[in-house]
């Protein structure tokens, strides 16, 4: 007796640990969770940050450029006396160098480069609204398909139940001779269609289920409850005709495609820059210090500053420049 009351407590605590409740969405509910864990809005998110990346790198057109160099060089020569050059002595030779470079002028690179950052930057918000829109508009849609197979289901089991008593009836009519079989075959026909419509809005509500689940990034096997009734949706126009033509102007995906111009607006313009001129400020400081293992060559330590100015012209990249501009034009 103890056994099996043993067991039966372990069986109980086992159903209770394993028992979780049916998550349940109303209409709000369910957009809000659908754009919570959307992977996609996610990604987009991720995007927004990368093209604010992308215009910070975008400004580093205009900034100066630096490098330092440290070289420590020991050569070792078995024929040092018959060299003429003291480069091929043996030798130990420290070399330091260190240079900024600064851009004056970029043939309009760097501010179109900058202008398509920007309005990459845009794009990607307005890629994320409009997907946002996309994905409350898939979820409110399934949502009401839902809620209306749930209802036309409630009526047609109803419509059921009814030529179900109409099925007896005209079969205890019959039965007594009180109506002719026809009446029964047309209650048997209408019941078997009204059956076979129920299935199908059962089906149709099953799928409305399972592309919900889709939607909510939920498993498409778990149960969930969708809570709400047709009657409780506003149907009401919240504005006039005007007003929703007007705000139809500046849709996010409208938006969206005036930004990709803009983007292949500006590509264009950096294309085009690789054939203007460039003018460029270096600028260096130069350090040797050369100790010769002879005691015949006196050591050296030579240290200088260099500036350059560079202006510099591309004439022929290969039809490249030409072809690029014409792609971004199209």
């Amino acid at each position: 007796m103890k056994k099996i009351t043993f067991y039966i407590t372990i069986c109980f605590f086992i159903v209770i640990l394993s028992y979780s409740p049916v998550a349940a969405y109303n209409l709000a509910e369910a957009v809000d969770r659908g754009l919570e864990a959307n992977l996609n809005i996610k990604a987009q998110e991720l995007g927004i940050e990368e093209a604010e990346q992308g215009k910070l790198h975008a400004y580093g057109n205009f900034l100066p450029t630096m490098s330092i160099m440290y070289q420590d060089t020991n050569l070792e020569n078995d024929q040092d006396t018959t060299v003429l050059n003291n480069d091929y002595l043996s030798q130990n030779r420290v070399t330091e160098r260190m240079s900024l470079s600064q851009p004056i002028f970029t043939g309009f690179y760097g501010i179109s480069s900058v202008a398509k950052a920007k309005y990459m930057l845009k794009y990607q918000k307005a890629e994320l609204v409009n997907n946002k829109g996309r994905i409350a508009y898939d979820i409110r849609r399934q949502f009401i398909q839902y809620l209306k197979m749930q209802d036309d289901a409630v009526r047609i089991e109803a419509s059921v139940e009814r030529l179900k008593k109409q099925l007896a009836a005209s079969q205890a009519f019959y039965e007594r001779q009180m109506a002719p079989k026809l009446h029964v075959m047309q209650a048997e026909v209408a019941l078997a269609r009204a059956r076979q419509n129920l299935d199908q809005v059962k089906t149709g509500q099953e799928n409305a289920r399972i592309t919900l689940n889709q939607l909510l990034a939920l498993d498409i096997q778990q149960p969930v409850k969708y809570s709400g009734t047709l009657a409780e949706m506003d149907y009401s126009l919240q504005e006039m005709l005007a007003e929703y033509l007007q705000n139809a102007k500046v849709r996010p995906d409208v938006e969206e495609a005036r930004l990709n111009i803009k983007i292949s607006e500006m590509e264009k313009v950096r294309i085009r820059s690789q054939n203007l001129p460039k003018i460029n400020f270096d600028a260096s400081y130069n350090r040797s210090d050369t100790e010769y293992d002879n005691p015949g060559y006196p050591d050296e330590d030579t240290a200088y500053w260099s500036t350059m100015l560079t202006v510099s012209m591309q004439l022929f990249h290969g039809g490249q420049t030409i072809a690029s501009s014409m792609q971004q034009e199209t």
